[in-house]
C-alpha cells in the first residue's frame, strides 16, 4: 500500500473513531462492551487515585487539549509533571482530540463527561470504605470489636464517628505534642512507635481500593476479577495513591456524611499536597527509600 493510501486510511478511522464519540456523547451509542469512549473514561477513572484528587481535572483536560490544538510537547501541558503524564495514558489522544477544535459543544460534553466519570471513581471508593473503612482499623477483623459497636446497617449515619467515637478519634488524633518532642526528642521517640504512612489501616484500605477488598485483611486469597491496580498497569505504590487512600480513610472515619476538603481542622487538600510534596522532594533521603521499600515490600 502506497503511503498516501495509508495516510488516507489512517484518517478515515480517525474520523469513524471521532464520530463514533461523538454519537457516544449524545447518548447513541448502545453497545455496553464496546463504547469508543472507553479509553477516556478508563483513564479518567485512574485520575483522582494515582495523580490527584483535587486538582481540577476539567482544568488538566483543558490544557492537555489546547496543548494538542497549539501542537504543544505534552510535557508542557501543566506545571506538575504527574498531571500531564496522565495524557501520555490515552491511548490515540493526540490522533482524536484535535477535531473537537471545530466542534466547541461537543469539546465542553466530553470535558464534562470524563470529570463526572473521575468524581464518580473517588465517590464510589467513599462509598465502599463508609463501613469497611472501620473494620481496617481493627487489629484483627476476624476477632476484635468496634467499641462502642457501629453495627453494618444500610446507610448508617456517621455521627457517632470521628471525636465522637473514643476508639476512632486515637486514629485522627493530630500531631499536637511538638513542645514535648521538642524538649527531649530522643526521650518522646522512645515511647512512640514508628510509623509514618505506615499503620495497617492504611495498608489496609490501599488494598481494598487497589487490589481489592478481599485482599485487604487475606493478602493471599485471590479476587474474582483483576484489581483496579492491574488493570491500569499499577506496578508498585507511590506516595500519591497512597495519600489518595489516607484521605479517603481520614473521611471514612469522620463524623462528615458528604464529602468535603476541611474536616474540624484539618484540611484534606492541605495534607494530601503537603505530604506528596514532601515525599517527592526528599526522594533522595534514606527515609523516604525505606517508606516506599516497606509499601513495596507491602
Amino acid at each position: 500500500m502506497s503511503t498516501s493510501n495509508s495516510t488516507s486510511s489512517d484518517s478515515d478511522l480517525q474520523e469513524n473513531c471521532y464520530q463514533a464519540i461523538l454519537k457516544s456523547l449524545d447518548g447513541g451509542c448502545k453497545c455496553k462492551h464496546n463504547d469508543p469512549l472507553d479509553s477516556f473514561t478508563f483513564a479518567s477513572r485512574f485520575f483522582p487515585l494515582n495523580y490527584d484528587p483535587y486538582v481540577d481535572f476539567g482544568t488538566v483536560l483543558q490544557a492537555g487539549i489546547a496543548a494538542e490544538f497549539e501542537e504543544a510537547p505534552v510535557d508542557d501541558l501543566s506545571e506538575d509533571g504527574d498531571d500531564s503524564d496522565w495524557v501520555k495514558t490515552v491511548p490515540r489522544f493526540s490522533e482524536l482530540i484535535t477535531k473537537f477544535e471545530s466542534n466547541l459543544d461537543a469539546l465542553a460534553n466530553f470535558i464534562d463527561t470524563m470529570v463526572a466519570v473521575a468524581t464518580g471513581r473517588r465517590t464510589d471508593n467513599t462509598g465502599s470504605l463508609k463501613y469497611n473503612g472501620l473494620m481496617y482499623i481493627l487489629k484483627d477483623p476476624n476477632t476484635d470489636k468496634m467499641d462502642p459497636l457501629m453495627p453494618k446497617i444500610r446507610n448508617p449515619s456517621k455521627a457517632n464517628r470521628g471525636w465522637n467515637h473514643q476508639m476512632i478519634a486515637c486514629h485522627l488524633c493530630p500531631a499536637h505534642d511538638i513542645d514535648e518532642f521538642n524538649s527531649d526528642p530522643q526521650a518522646y521517640m522512645d515511647l512512640v512507635h514508628a510509623g509514618f504512612l505506615c499503620g495497617y489501616a492504611l495498608l489496609r484500605t490501599w488494598c481494598h481500593i487497589f487490589t481489592g477488598p478481599t485482599s485487604a485483611i487475606h493478602k493471599n486469597r485471590k479476587a474474582t476479577k483483576p484489581s483496579k491496580g492491574h488493570l491500569h498497569g499499577l506496578q508498585e505504590p507511590n506516595i500519591r495513591n497512597i495519600m489518595y487512600v489516607a484521605i479517603q480513610l481520614y473521611f471514612a472515619l469522620s463524623n462528615e456524611s458528604s464529602w468535603m476538603d476541611m474536616i474540624s481542622m484539618v484540611d484534606l487538600t492541605e495534607m494530601f499536597h503537603a505530604v506528596v510534596q514532601l515525599v517527592e522532594c526528599k526522594a533522595h533521603e534514606r527515609w523516604v527509600h525505606e517508606l516506599m521499600k516497606f509499601w513495596k515490600s507491602e
